[in-house]
């Protein structure tokens, strides 16, 4: 009868454990965590990307003075970029900035978004959109 008892109380402390764990910090998802894992710079839609930096035809592109991140293509006739409305910040911070493409269908436009700095290591910082599920891992100058 004990080894029951002893049971059933690990099971309830088990599943509240699972419960409590369960919550996620405001701002926070499954998908923002999947694009905090992404390692090459480019831009991505619900983790996935719409275009990801290839060192053989593209090149990254940083202007401090203009806090402005491209990817564009050796021929320089396709570009993405995204132009920060002030210098990247603190991670939690956010920043406006608009994203612009030519030549790279799959990527959104957007004249203005709002991105939270979810990690910066090195030279590059992870930035996520919540309300379009849209991430930009930028190469920057810090």
């Amino acid at each position: 009868m004990k080894l029951k008892q002893i049971l059933m109380v690990l099971a309830v402390a088990a599943a509240t454990v699972a419960l409590v764990g369960c919550e996620r910090p405001k701002g926070i998802n499954v998908t923002s965590k999947e694009f905090e894992r992404k390692v090459t710079e480019g831009v991505y839609k619900v983790a996935k990307a719409q275009y990801a930096f290839n060192k053989t035809t593209d090149q990254l592109y940083f202007n401090k003075a203009t806090n402005t991140f491209r990817i564009v293509s050796n021929d320089g006739t396709k570009y993405i970029e995204v132009a920060f409305a002030a210098p990247i910040g603190s991670v939690g911070a956010k920043v406006q900035a608009s994203v612009k493409s030519e030549g790279f269908e799959d990527v959104e436009n957007f004249d203005s978004i709002e991105f939270e700095i979810m990690k910066k290591e090195g030279q590059n910082c992870w930035l996520w959109c919540q309300a379009h599920a849209l991430g930009v891992l930028a190469f920057y100058i810090p």
